[in-house]
């Protein structure tokens, strides 16, 4: 008997602050025995109203869909499950005891079994801190939590990843300040064991300046874990992209790159590993490329942080820069998103490809908006070519 294909069309989504984007799967229709959704179609909508005063401060903050595609979770000031296929929800809880606590980035385990949040919660004398939880997927039961950041000053989490065999969860962002060092804010990176919530490691980066860690990424392999963001020295003063590998057992630094452009400022927004974890990918705003503020993407070797190459994107004169990067299944293409404002206001999606191996442009794109919209991107995936069936078994 022969068996159709089941195809999942390749496509590069986004999404962002400008407009909202329905994304749905297409399918050869005889494999499931139904009629497939047009490209675009909204499935459906749900909405969730958080208990307690209506602020800007409790909207949705972030989203992630578990491996298998059955459920969706969103978090903001309460953490949200919901049934992928039909919207209907799950559950939904509280970011911290007694309803504290705003859930910025969520993640999901490989197995599905478990979500983790990470935010701010007040902590002694007013100090944020950050605050971590781990639900369980299913039934939103509140496993365990974990707070990091001094008694004083301020710390905010800017990013969350689980390692490949789901034993560990790792945050990160920026804190200010601890015995001993100034006020100026530090990357700081934390782990945690996933059935426990016990710390395994926390470490700090950078002295002798101001930190903001932006994003984190695993490696497939799970032994190291990549941290971008920016750092500002005292001299030089402008910004610069700071980029660290760590070893994920124990926190110890394996190597720290740093890229300016050519002494104007440089901020990392995004980071993300090669799929054979041999190269790590570094994107953001720069201000002194070819065409002043721009797109700035360094490649360097995951091994040693060798700079491999620098690719430069002119975004216009209200360009932000980008926001978000993808990595083809492959790994031979890299995708970048920013937003792309004119001199007007009037703002737009700006998406590039480059070919992974030395940074050349293959395409861009661009998506404006109404006239007086403004706003980045701040999500972008990229679809995989799934074939299933006798006729089509590879992946």
């Amino acid at each position: 008997m022969k068996f159709p294909c089941r195809v999942t069309v390749l496509t590069v989504v986004l999404t962002g602050l400008l407009v909202p984007v329905t994304t749905s799967t297409s399918a050869a229709a005889a494999a499931d025995g139904g009629a497939a959704a047009a490209g675009g179609t909204q499935l459906w909508a749900a909405r969730y109203t958080p208990p307690g005063p209506d602020d800007p401060g409790r909207a949705a903050h972030a989203i992630a869909v578990s491996q298998d595609g059955s459920r969706v979770f969103v978090t903001g000031a309460q953490t949200v499950g919901y049934a992928a296929a039909t919207g209907t929800r799950l559950w939904a809880s509280s970011v911290g005891s007694a309803g504290q606590g705003v859930g910025s980035k969520v993640a999901v385990s490989p197995d599905g079994t478990r979500v983790f949040v990470t935010g701010t919660v007040s902590g002694p004398g007013g100090a944020s801190q950050y605050i971590t939880t781990a639900y369980n997927a299913a039934t939103g039961r509140r496993l365990w939590q974990s707070v990091y950041g001094p008694a004083t000053g301020a710390s905010s989490p800017a990013a969350i990843g689980v390692s490949p065999d789901g034993s560990t969860v790792f945050v990160t962002g920026a804190s200010a300040p601890v015995t001993g060092e100034p006020t100026a804010r530090r990357y700081a990176t934390v782990a945690y064991n996933t059935a426990t919530g016990a710390q395994r490691w926390a470490v700090r980066c950078c002295t002798g300046g101001v930190g903001q860690a932006e994003s984190l990424a695993v490696s497939p392999d799970g032994s190291r874990i990549y941290v971008t963001g920016f750092t500002v020295t005292p001299s030089p003063p402008p910004g610069t992209y700071t980029t660290i590998a760590y070893n994920a057992a124990t926190g110890a630094q394996v190597w720290a790159r740093r890229y300016d452009e050519g002494g104007q400022d440089a901020s990392a927004r995004a980071v993300a590993v090669s799929p054979d974890g041999s190269r790590v990918y570094v994107t953001g705003e720069g201000l002194g490329g070819p065409s002043g503020t721009d797109d700035t993407t360094v490649a360097y070797s995951a091994a040693a942080g060798t700079q491999l190459w620098v690719a430069h994107f002119g975004n216009g004169p209200g360009g932000d820069g980008a926001s978000a990067m993808a990595i083809s299944r492959t790994g031979t293409e890299l995708y970048i998103t920013g937003s792309d404002r004119t001199a007007s206001g009037q703002g737009g999606y700006r998406t590039v490809a480059y070919r992974a191996s030395d940074g050349q442009q293959l395409w861009a794109s661009l998506y404006q908006g109404p006239a007086g919209s403004a706003g980045p991107p701040s999500s972008l995936a990229r679809s995989e070519e799934r074939r299933v069936g006798k006729e089509c078994r590879s992946r």
